[in-house]
Parts: C-alpha cells; structure tokens; sequence
C-alpha cells in the first residue's frame, strides 16, 4: 500500500496547487523553532519502534564485514557481537538527508531532518494530459515516505496551475477545482472531501502554497505538500510531498510533518547557484565535480586520482575507481566503514563525526565529516553508477584568521553523473 500509496501522492504533488487570501506562514509554523536542528524532530515512539526492528534483525545477523575491519570480533563473546551490530546498524539512522536537484540555471536543495536512505526514481502520468508523463523522485525512511516533482514551466504553464494567477487563488475556489480534477481520476485511495490547503511566501521562495489530502481505510495516511518556485527560477516549479500515517503509530503524524515542513525543510530551501560563488563544475569519467575557484591542479601521479589545492590551503581529492555493481545495496563497504568510524568516533584524535545522505538528481550517496583534534577538517562525498565508485574529499585546518570558509559540505557533495541510463529508475536502497 505505501508504493502505490507515494506513487499517488505524486500525482497530488502535481495537481494540488491550494490557495486562500495568500497567507504568509505554514500550517504548525513556529518562528521560535525555526531554522531549529534535526534532533528536535526526533519522535520518541518512531525511534523505539526503529530500535526494537534494528535490535530483533541484528540479534540474529552475522557481525559485517565492516564491524571485522573495525574490531576485533574474534575477541568478543556472543553479547559483545549481537552489542557491536545494533550500534552499528542504528548508527546508519544517525543522520539527515539532503536532497539537490539540478537545473540550467542552477538548481534546489533542501533538508529533511531524518535519514532516508531508501528511494528512486519513477514515471507517472500528467493527469489531463495525454501521453505525457513526469519523473517522480522518492527519499524514504522506514515511517515517513516522500516525493519532489519537478515541473519545467512558468507557473501559468504548469500543472499547477488553476485557471487564475497565484494572487487571485482563494480557499473555496481552489478547493472545489482540486475536488472537480480528482472527481475525475481512476483511482479509490484518496478522500477527496480531506483536500485542504493555502498559500505562503518564503524567503526564497515564490508561488508557494501547501495541501494536504487523506486515504480512505484504517489506517489513515495523509499526505502533505508544498509547492513553489525559487526567486532565481521562476520558470521551474518544484513539488515536495511528505506522507505518513496520521495517528503517528508509525510515523510522526500529521502535526509533526506540518511541523518539520514549516520550520525545517522551508527555512533550508536554497538555490544551488550560491555555489557557483566560491566553485564551478569539472569533469572526470563521467563524474562532474565542483572545484573552488582560486584552486590549482597538482600532480596526483596516479590516473584514477584529481589533486585541486587553493592558495589558502583547503586541498581537495577526486577519486574514480572502475568498479561493477553487484546486489541491492549500493553503497560500498568503505563507505559503511567510514559512517562507523564517524558515528562511532573510532578514528584516532577525532573530536567528532557525522554523516548526511544526499541525492543529486535521484542518484544516491553520502557524505561524511569528520573533525580532529589537531584543527583538521575533512569531509568525504562517495556516490557510484553500474560501473564506477567517485569520491570527493575536502581537506581544511582550521585558521583563527580566517573569516569566513566556502560552503565545502556543499561543494564536496554536490555532483552530476553523465551517461547514468537506467541506472536508478525503480527502487534503490543505498543500505
């Protein structure tokens, strides 16, 4: 129920332009957590019932390859080893997502404030219009399931429009349009009565607006959206659904996903042309990087290996090593080894560690910081295709006299794969 279920919430993603008098704030906004961190989203029962899954699966699971390289499990008694997967595994869980969508004129990038390591990339018809169909992008964690549509026309011309220009649009009027459209639709899943919705304005945002609508049966999904146009590209809309079971047994409900949406995913809204201040786009093997500008190429003396060092001393390390996809799981086993050590703070004079999954263009990686006693900062980026393994890695030492940095987690992990075909269409788990 939940594929078909988020393959219709893209379909909702694509019709529901609700509106009414143009108000300003979200549903469950709260200027006094916004821009707040992830872990105010955490949500106690979502989390006991994700632990007691990772428990009951690593309970009966052989220790990984990764916990082998890490510790010395031969040492370890039974308890020892059942301990050592769950940290393991649930330290996986340990992270937010980032999601970025590339354009001509740059692009979207947004946060979810939970991991969501499991997706794709899937076709669906344009409602109303025929033998046309649009790509329907999936981010999913275990209870939270959702979706951007990316629709490449001006408002006017979108399918989000509803016959009247977004400052005319009014509740009742948008409402009864939505209702007439679904009235229409083959589908039983949806109550179209539920659909509900206004508009809102972003700080870097226009055309924005939010909806929601629920499934019929026990138990209740609901599904919520927003879409809108970033200042810089107007003539791009962008439509974001989140969807999760309203009584939050399994999810986090319907007020936390208005919560997260109007305080955390909108506040982060940003274009990826703010990159292109400090670094542009390179190529290597069908893998384009960025590089901060002032940086020079040295010699690497290898051929899978790209060395760019600027004059103020951040170093940066591209990788390209031919290897063949094998399994359902796409990241590699250096890339489980190095989650762990950050999470769990195994390497040597570390002062901390983190991981972020991030999406460019439905295509899965994950970048990885780790910071050191000594001032060293570094963060790892490692994304693939059928044929290649990339990684990108910044390298910084800390400078008391420095001002401001680049923003380097985003030009370490921001990256287009060329020639990628059918790679990622359907279903795809990164772990």
């Amino acid at each position: 129920m939940f594929r078909n279920s988020l393959l219709f919430g893209g379909l909702i993603a694509i019709l529901c332009l609700s509106g009414c008098s143009n108000a300003n704030e979200l549903p469950g906004y709260n200027a006094k957590v916004k821009h707040s961190s992830a872990d105010f989203y955490k949500n106690d029962l979502m989390d006991s019932i994700l632990n007691e899954r990772i428990y009951n699966a690593t309970s009966v699971a052989e220790v990984s390859d990764a916990a082998r390289l890490l510790y010395r499990v031969d040492e370890m008694n039974a308890e020892q080893r059942r301990n050592l997967n769950y940290s393991m595994w649930r330290a996986q869980y340990n992270a937010v997502t980032e999601v970025h969508m590339h354009t001509d004129k740059g692009g979207l990038s947004y946060t979810l404030p939970f991991p969501a390591f499991k997706g794709g990339t899937q076709s669906a018809p344009i409602p109303n219009v025929k033998d046309t169909n649009t790509l329907v992008y999936t981010f999913n964690h275990p209870f939270i399931y959702t979706s951007l549509v990316v629709d490449n026309h001006p408002y006017e011309q979108s399918a989000q429009y509803l016959g009247k220009p977004y400052n005319e649009l009014k509740q009742g009027y948008v409402r009864s349009a939505l209702q007439e459209k679904w009235s229409h639709m083959n589908q039983d899943q949806f109550d179209i009565s539920s659909i509900d919705g206004s508009t809102f304005k972003g700080e870097r945002v226009i055309n924005g607006r939010w909806s929601t609508m629920k499934t019929k049966g026990d138990p209740t999904f609901v599904a919520n959206d927003i879409s809108f146009a970033l200042n810089n590209e107007p003539d791009t809309q962008y439509v974001l659904t989140l969807m999760v079971r309203e009584d939050g047994e399994r999810g986090i409900g319907k007020r936390g996903i208005e919560d997260i949406i109007a305080n955390y995913i909108v506040p982060n809204i940003t274009s990826l042309e703010r990159l292109n201040k400090d670094s542009h786009f390179e190529s290597f093997n069908n893998y384009n990087y960025r590089v901060l500008n002032d940086a020079v190429e040295e010699a690497s003396g290898n051929e899978h290996i790209k060395i760019y060092k600027d004059p103020t001393g951040i170093s940066q390390m591209i990788e390209v090593y031919p290897v063949e996809h094998k399994g359902e799981i796409w990241a590699n086993l250096v890339d489980i080894v190095t989650i762990s050590e950050a999470q769990l703070k195994t390497r040597k004079n570390m002062r901390s560690g983190s991981h972020t999954y991030i999406w460019n263009d439905g295509v899965p990686g994950v970048l990885v910081t780790f910071e050191y006693e000594d001032g060293i900062s570094e963060w790892r980026f490692s994304t693939q295709d059928a044929h290649n393994l990339y990684i990108h890695t910044i390298y910084y030492k800390y400078d008391a006299n420095r001002k401001s940095l680049p923003a380097l987690a985003g030009i370490a992990s921001d990256a287009k794969i060329s020639n990628l075909g059918d790679t990622y269409k359907g279903e795809v788990d990164f772990l």
